[in-house]
């Protein structure tokens, strides 16, 4: 029997449940991870489902969800408790996806590292307000990625011989000269002093943090594909993972003997969905483990801190009738915005008769202005 497609790209993680946007629906959902149970969340007040890839970066705190938009256009925050969603306007769209490098949260402030125009964003989570500094970082026009210990953020800019460290408790940058400048890195990772950056085609550089020399450290792959081949990059025990882009193998680096392991454990039926993106992308953790979003897989990947031992865990899927009755709420629901703030036009794609009959049910007190519901419906669709 063909297996059913359940993706999403990024998770945060709130009482032992992964929360995080399905791909194909837009619906918030959540996995226990102790069964692998996943529930649609209740519909949330003021959110419109989107389907595709929408959230880059994603945390939590205080029982709210912050998430960047794939777009680069908004800040979503998911309101747990009060089953509330509101967008805060970014303005950091500078193409369909991949506008940024970094998400950090340091007391209740939120730093947002943009990858391009040299600029960052700092919103207060007490009222949700966002501050955008310009040229923080002089004579840089895009950053490769970044990495945190505590309260720096290490920022790799593109094609420049400097690496920054912007300290969050007083929002000053450090920068250092570089005697090597690693090329086209797409993650990092920090080992006690020791900062690994990985290349997008497996090559990994180390910068150490005390005596500040960067060095070529070793190449994962023999062959590089023009795609890109390597995307994650994760520290566990005396371990480095490796996870794949549009690579094939999901690779160990062992930091005492260098020597590298290609992993061969998976599920029996274990398969990547045939979708040109990345194989992973987004992950959260607890003390205990990694748990990285199923953006492409049909299970969830999570890696023990201790010793980067890699486990999966089978997603129960809901019901598709459960989907689609969560689903109509929201049409529902955006009917009656539509129509209260006299939008009088509707796609193909927002919604359909059926939804409309529901929005506004036939009985004597669907009248409006002197119209019944079949020509109100009827004004809305002609």
């Amino acid at each position: 029997m063909e297996q059913k497609v359940f993706l999403f790209s990024n998770c945060a993680l709130i009482n032992n449940k992964l929360f995080f946007v399905e791909t194909q629906s837009g619906l918030l959902a959540n996995m226990n991870l102790e069964d692998g149970k996943i529930a649609f969340c209740p519909m949330l007040k003021g959110y419109f489902l989107r389907s595709g890839d929408i959230v880059d970066f994603i945390c939590n705190y205080n029982n709210k969800i912050y998430a960047l938009e794939t777009s680069g256009k908004n800040i979503m925050i998911f309101d747990m408790e009060q089953n509330g969603f509101q967008e805060i306007s970014l303005e950091c769209d500078f193409y369909e996806w991949g506008n940024f490098a970094a998400f950090e949260r340091y007391n209740t402030s939120i730093y947002i590292f943009p990858k391009y125009k040299n600029s960052l964003f700092i919103m207060s989570v007490k009222d949700n307000k966002v501050t955008k500094v310009t040229d923080y970082f002089q004579n840089i026009d895009e950053v490769q990625c970044c990495c945190r210990i505590e309260n720096l953020v290490w920022i790799l800019p593109k094609s420049v011989s400097k690496i920054g460290a912007y300290n969050l408790s007083n929002e000053e940058l450090s920068v250092y000269d570089l005697n090597l400048i690693p090329e086209i890195c797409v993650d990092a990772v920090n080992v006690d002093e020791n900062i690994y950056f990985l290349n997008r085609y497996g090559i990994i550089y180390q910068w150490n943090t005390i005596n500040k020399k960067m060095k070529k450290l070793l190449t994962l792959e023999t062959e590089h594909i023009e795609e890109e081949s390597m995307c994650k990059i994760i520290s566990a025990g005396n371990k480095l993972v490796i996870l794949p882009a549009l690579g094939k193998n999901i690779k160990i680096l062992n930091l005492l003997t260098y020597e590298v392991e290609i992993y061969q454990d998976y599920p029996i039926d274990f398969l990547y969905n045939d979708i040109k993106w990345s194989k992973y992308c987004g992950y959260c953790q607890d003390d205990e483990n990694y748990y990285f979003a199923m953006r492409l897989s049909n299970y969830l990947l999570m890696i023990r801190k201790s010793d980067g031992n890699l486990s999966w865990i089978k997603p129960k899927i809901p019901l598709e009738n459960e989907k689609m009755k969560i689903q109509a709420l929201y049409e529902e629901e955006k009917v009656r915005i539509y129509h209260n703030i006299g939008r009088t036009v509707f796609g193909e794609n927002d919604i359909n008769i059926l939804t409309l009959s529901k929005a506004f049910p036939c009985n004597e007190n669907n009248l409006l202005e002197g119209k019944q519901i079949g020509k109100i419906i009827y004004e809305k669709v002609k």
